[in-house]
């Protein structure tokens, strides 16, 4: 079954939004194998990043991209900038799976050298390097969005694939922490809420302890110093976590207005395993998720805490 179709049952018939979302996961899986036996190696094909796959990464490869790449490949990503025509080749549509299927390697060849035949030029000798890992950062999670449309509040068992981006926080103590710290032990609630969400951190704050005896973390994204206090925050760098997982908030009913990178959210939630990745999320403006109702979160949570590892955690540095 292709993605797209996949994509149009799951409209038609919500119940089978399981099973086409495992074989979509499954499907990007060997995609990704045959891809990369598929196409030319490049000197730096199997280079490895020397920057790793956070949040602020990410969104300075999404600024770095506006300011160096809509020209070309649209304010969109979607291939179809004002300077698309002039090009012997249309620009890549970076929306597409192809974009994740390479490796960082050689989308970091091409960013430095350029496509001669497709007139794309090369771009070492404007970003530095750390800017270009930048980009590819940026590029791996705004293709990957796409590919997350089929995230849903509940979760698909045993079927995890979607790397969560690390970023920086601070517990109810103040203490420094990493996301990527909580591997192995709890599973982690990432909360982006509004000013008129009081009401809901206010419960996540009295739930702390109910939380942690079924391992799980909650975790507020806000700037707001009264909104985040007394639970683990992130309010320095809240910006740039908030920008990289808006990107992951695409949906089968709105993919995002053509024209921009990112989809503007206002409330979102993710639920991420105690291995690194996201398996469900709930978008305010269109989900009846119920997460509100600690019994129903937990019981996503429990389902969570009976698998076994099934993958490694993600690595640091994209692939």
């Amino acid at each position: 079954m292709s993605l797209f179709w996949g994509l149009l049952v799951c409209l038609r018939e919500p119940q089978k939004v399981k099973a086409v979302a495992a074989g979509a996961a499954a499907v990007i899986s060997v995609a990704g194998g045959l891809w990369q036996i598929s196409v030319p190696a490049y000197p730096d094909t199997y280079r490895r990043p020397s920057v790793a796959y956070s949040t602020i990464s990410i969104a300075n490869g999404k600024r770095l991209f506006a300011q160096n790449c809509a020209a070309c490949h649209g304010s969109g990503g979607l291939g179809d900038g004002p300077a698309a025509s002039t090009l012997p080749k249309p620009p890549a549509n970076l929306s597409e799976p192809h974009t994740a299927l390479h490796t960082a390697g050689d989308m970091f060849w091409w960013l430095s050298h350029g496509i001669p035949k497709s007139g794309m030029p090369g771009f070492a000798d404007v970003l530095d390097e750390q800017a270009r890992w930048d980009v590819i950062n940026f590029l791996r999670t705004f293709s990957e969005g796409f590919q997350a449309r089929l995230l849903s509040p509940e979760i698909v068992p045993d079927h995890p694939w979607l790397g969560a981006p690390n970023f920086f926080l601070e517990d109810e103590n103040g203490a420094e922490r990493e996301l990527k710290d909580f591997r192995e032990q709890s599973n982690v609630l990432l909360v982006f809420p509004e000013k008129s969400d009081a009401m809901r951190v206010k419960q996540l704050r009295l739930e702390q302890k109910r939380f942690r005896k079924e391992r799980l973390w909650a975790i507020i994204v806000s700037p707001d110093a009264k909104l985040a206090a007394g639970v683990p925050n992130v309010r320095r760098g809240a910006q740039e976590v908030r920008e990289s997982y808006d990107l992951l908030s695409r949906s089968t009913t709105n993919r995002g207005d053509p024209t921009r990178l990112e989809m503007g959210r206002h409330s979102m939630e993710f639920l991420i395993d105690r291995f690194g990745y996201i398996r469900a999320r709930c978008l305010q403006e269109e989900d009846e998720c119920g997460w509100q109702n600690s019994d129903e979160l937990i019981s996503q949570v429990r389902v969570l805490n009976r698998e076994s590892k099934i993958l490694p955690p993600p690595a640091q540095h994209v692939h």
